[in-house]
């Protein structure tokens, strides 16, 4: 399914198969739930196309609602967001209780997560160039990311 939590139809304002707002899955004896985020623009180029159909709700607010409802019964909650960088940076400051934030729309390469009021803020850049990989732990201080790397996904030339 595609995670979009602030994605609906214009038609009916419900929900839109395959779209879901949240999936929740075991790692290790924990209870990880995700939620996505889409950024809420149709540019005149996309209205043609299928996504004129959808109605995007602010990812601000929509945010708030899903950590509401999932992080009681979550160890962690992560936001996968199509928002943008600056965008990213702002729901780390106004949304509480969120983990981590998973990001991407702008393109940008974080090497280091970048952490904003306490939560790290990942992105790997755009079209598969690299696979980010993060390792989460939770402990007494909460959720923190033990390691991350970005991992090249680019042919050498000749291969």
């Amino acid at each position: 399914p595609v995670l979009s939590a602030n994605m609906r139809s214009k038609g009916d304002g419900g929900s839109v198969a395959p779209v879901v707002a949240h999936t929740t899955i075991a790692v290790g004896g924990l209870t990880v739930s995700v939620f996505g985020l889409t950024v809420p623009m149709v540019t005149e180029r996309m209205a043609a196309k299928a996504v004129s159909a959808f109605l995007f709700d602010d990812p601000t607010e929509t945010a708030r609602k899903q950590v509401a409802n999932l992080r009681y019964n979550a160890d962690i909650l992560i936001a996968l967001s199509h928002l943008g960088i600056a965008p990213d940076r702002a729901l780390a400051e106004a949304v509480p209780g969120i983990d981590v934030i998973i990001g991407g729309h702008t393109h940008v390469v974080l090497n280091e997560p970048e952490v904003v009021n306490t939560v790290p803020v990942l992105q790997a850049g755009s079209h598969a160039r690299f696979f980010g990989h993060a390792t989460l732990s939770l402990g007494r201080d909460g959720m923190r990311v033990e390691a991350y790397e970005l991992l090249s996904l680019q042919l050498k030339e000749g291969a």
